[in-house]
């Protein structure tokens, strides 16, 4: 008599390749969703870059009154500031020239602050002040890295030149 069917060790095999083929597939898939997650963090604070530099370039007044009075103290810059690792905000900058910069204490608007997510932060902060009039931002010749990371050291960033020029966000190799 012929018994037709699998061993036990031959049953153990195939589960052991299918659970092993498995835990590889969610490993990978937590990896892309860790990188998605620190990119877009990454795009949005590169959108606020842009955001500063447009309403600067608009000569854009924020809606709140008494702020920047166009007389005595008109919107002469927008500054992109991070006052913690994992916020981003516009502030708008006040004063007659570039010496009397004031913008302390000034409200920012929901839509001109980003909160990073949970784990993801800004490495190193931003402090970038784009001027009026064409003339760029306060690099003095030098080229500003913004890098966003995570805990698990994924990193994506983007660059800020003197001029102004905000280039595209990248993965940056750890």
């Amino acid at each position: 008599m012929i018994k037709r069917g699998f061993t036990f060790i031959e049953l153990l095999v195939v589960v052991s390749i299918i659970l092993l083929t498995t835990g590889m597939g969610i490993a990978n898939f937590v990896r892309y969703q860790d990188k998605k997650e620190v990119e877009e963090a990454a795009k949005q604070v590169r959108e606020l870059a842009i955001a500063a530099r447009t309403k600067v370039a608009a000569r854009e007044t924020p809606k709140e009154v008494g702020i920047c009075d166009p007389e005595t103290s008109p919107i002469i810059a927008f500054h992109l500031v991070s006052p913690s690792p994992n916020q981003v905000e516009i502030r708008p900058v006040c004063g007659l020239d570039m010496t009397d910069l004031s913008n302390e204490g000034l409200p920012v608007s929901e839509m001109d602050k980003y909160d990073l997510p949970p784990g993801v932060s800004l490495d190193g902060g931003v402090s970038v002040y784009f001027y009026s009039l064409g003339k760029g931002a306060n690099l003095d010749g030098t080229v500003m890295p913004i890098t966003i990371k995570n805990d698990n050291d994924v990193s994506f960033g983007f660059e800020i030149d003197e001029a102004g020029n905000i280039t595209q966000v990248v993965e940056i190799d750890n």
